[in-house]
């Protein structure tokens, strides 16, 4: 998302509320205040999103109903099982986004036999 073109348009499709109330709730400024902003669950990844709305203009945010047969949703499901299973056998893989302090990074993802079709 943030090599996206200045003022264009991006739609995220989730099948999670709880995302998309996380995502409502951050934009509003004074939820972006303090101390309890750093409390909130996966502010880093709400806060990327703030930023990339405010910036380049952009997000709409679509629901989509989970294990409806979509493949999409779908294949983000096998992707993110297959990231839970790989993790549980090596834990080295899990990331404390807590702990990073910046975006200045690369990050790397490797393909693990994942195949979108």
């Amino acid at each position: 998302m943030s090599a996206m073109l200045y003022k264009s348009n991006i739609t995220i499709h989730t099948e999670s509320q709880a995302a998309i109330d996380g995502i409502k709730y951050i934009i509003q400024p004074h939820n972006r205040m303090g101390r309890s902003f750093m409390k909130l669950n996966n502010y880093i990844p709400l806060f990327t999103i703030y930023d990339l709305k405010t910036t380049k203009n952009l997000i709409n945010i679509v629901k989509v109903k989970g294990h409806s047969g979509c493949r999409w949703n779908d294949a983000a499901d096998t992707i993110a099982k297959q990231g839970k299973d790989i993790a549980s056998i090596d834990n080295n893989r899990i990331i404390d986004l807590k702990y990073l302090c910046s975006f200045s990074f690369l990050l790397i993802f490797y393909h693990y036999g994942i195949t979108l079709l």
